[in-house]
């Protein structure tokens, strides 16, 4: 994308709701990470409601909101925003499922329950987002 992917979200937003979405960005909880490395999580709301959340160790604040925005901007379909299909590579199982990378560096997705079964490393998938 050749724009910054927060200013084209916020066009999008104003433009189709009048309003424009909401970032909410702390230290995780749960996984704070080292002081020389923070772990940050973000939370996107637009205004619809619809949240998004990301969280990274490797990256700052406003570099975190940059991802996530850069995230729902390809789950976003400006035609028929209800349906949009993003790709994504597994990058890795776990226990209770496995991590996809979604393309052109849009963050991770977890993949658990019946839709992980039958998965490997290496895999290309297709997700639907409704």
């Amino acid at each position: 994308m050749s724009q910054n992917p927060k200013s084209l979200l916020n066009e999008y937003c104003l433009k189709r709701f009048k309003s424009p979405p909401k970032y909410s960005t702390v230290r995780t909880p749960m996984n704070p990470g080292p002081d020389h490395a923070p772990r940050f999580t973000c939370t996107l709301t637009l205004p619809d409601l619809r949240e998004w959340h990301l969280s990274r160790g490797d990256c700052s604040k406003a570099e975190l909101e940059f991802k996530l925005a850069n995230v729902v901007l390809h789950v976003i379909d400006r035609e028929e925003p209800e349906l949009r299909q993003i790709e994504a590579t597994v990058v890795r199982l776990t226990r209770n499922g496995a991590k996809a990378s979604i393309a052109n560096g849009g963050g991770m997705v977890t993949i658990s329950g019946d839709a992980a079964d039958g998965i490997s490393v290496g895999d290309k998938i297709v997700l639907t987002v409704e």
